[in-house]
């Protein structure tokens, strides 16, 4: 019985032991480093995607708003109750009224800025200072979309929205597929809802106890989370070196010639009037090592060169679409890109300084765009 007692009494010591271990470790772990969001927490900070059919994910129908905070500060988008960035609006456009629709990935979301400073918004603001007070302009960018996910954006959606100009500006997102030979029904792979995602979805009841009330644990959670979810997504070890690819693949080139040919086709289709944009970057071939450390190289797996190569393939194709279909051009790269740091904090996604100068650069161009067909318009009826 004393032996028992004894050995009773060192696992109990034992126990005891491990515990103080662990709180000494969690007081240590919330005290020396930055707090880690609970699954709860990245929810409730993320955009809210359902899957579908033809796109990529788009937002969920309902009003929202998202708060995110980096180095630049905090940052606040509202989503209104259609799945768009912005304010609410009708529908069904309004008579007389002049419907705009921006297409395009993080960079035409524009998650760089808060609600209100995003270039397509502060665009209908500077066409309404120039005199068109019945204009519209609706941010149909989502995070992480390419350009065919905005052609499938349009299909499924967009026409229905009666837009009388709809505008393109992507590249980034494409030019990750660039190197791949294999064709996009093999590669582009559908979202499995805001549920598959286990950083922002608690497994179990003990998974969501351990999350909400210890640090140490999230800590461990999110390294393994991100082990698997490399492995599974077949991204490469940061601890390795990456290996780069040396070449663009002509398939993947052809596929974005052939995604904006017939984005065109489908905006001509619906009665809108198509309008391609280059994309300004970060990425110039003059650029500084302080600048080439925030430029997304692993990424996309393509160095420098390559990167810079692709980029304007992008915009060869973007301006020999344009010429073929006899189409508005908004060229914003050369606007864009010779300014760096000013307007951009990485690869393609802009600060305040170069919202406000796209902004102003897109809204002085489709002033152009639309007073000439109002023109043409006019002539036409006079004759």
């Amino acid at each position: 019985m004393s032996f028992l007692k004894d050995n009773g009494k060192v696992i109990l010591i034992n126990i005891s032991v491990f515990v103080c271990v662990l709180l000494l470790l969690e007081l240590i772990v919330r005290f020396s480093t930055p707090h880690i969001a609970t699954p709860r927490e990245l929810r409730a900070n993320a955009p809210e995607y359902e899957p579908s059919r033809f796109t990529k994910h788009p937002m969920v129908q309902k009003e929202h708003e998202v708060l995110r905070k980096g180095s630049g500060g905090e940052r606040l988008w509202k989503i209104n109750r259609h799945g768009y960035r912005g304010p609410d609006f009708a529908f069904e456009k309004s008579a007389g009224g002049i419907r705009v629709i921006i297409y395009g990935g993080s960079a035409a979301f524009n998650m760089g800025v808060t609600e209100g400073e995003d270039w397509p918004r502060k665009t209908e603001l500077k066409l309404r200072q120039r005199g068109l007070t019945n204009v519209e302009v609706i941010n149909a960018g989502i995070p992480g979309h390419a350009s065919h996910d905005s052609l499938g954006y349009f299909f499924a959606e967009g026409h229905l929205l009666s837009p009388d100009y709809v505008l393109l500006y992507n590249a980034w997102n494409d030019i990750h597929r660039f190197p791949q030979a294999q064709p996009l029904l093999r590669t582009a792979k559908p979202y499995g809802g805001p549920d598959a995602n286990p950083f922002h979805t608690y497994s179990n009841i003990f998974d969501k106890f351990l999350s909400e009330y210890s640090q140490v644990y999230l800590k461990i959670r999110q390294g393994l989370l991100k082990e698997l979810y490399r492995k599974i997504m077949r991204q490469p070890d940061p601890k390795k070196q990456v290996v780069f690819h040396d070449s663009l693949a002509p398939a993947a080139l052809r596929q974005y010639e052939f995604t904006l040919r017939c984005f065109v086709d489908m905006v001509r289709n619906a009665g809108g009037v198509p309008i391609l944009m280059t994309q300004g970057r970060l990425v110039r071939s003059d650029n500084t090592q302080e600048e080439k450390t925030k430029i997304k190289y692993k990424l996309a797996r393509l160095q420098h060169n390559l990167l810079l190569e692709a980029f304007k393939k992008t915009d060869l194709i973007i301006h020999t679409v344009a010429q073929e279909k006899n189409i508005p051009l908004i060229d914003a790269a050369p606007v864009m890109t010779p300014h760096g740091f000013k307007y951009f904090f990485d690869t393609v996604h802009m600060r305040p300084a170069g919202s406000e100068a796209l902004a102003e650069h897109v809204a002085a161009r489709l002033y152009q765009i639309i007073t000439a067909k109002k023109q043409a318009s006019n002539f036409g009826e006079l004759k």
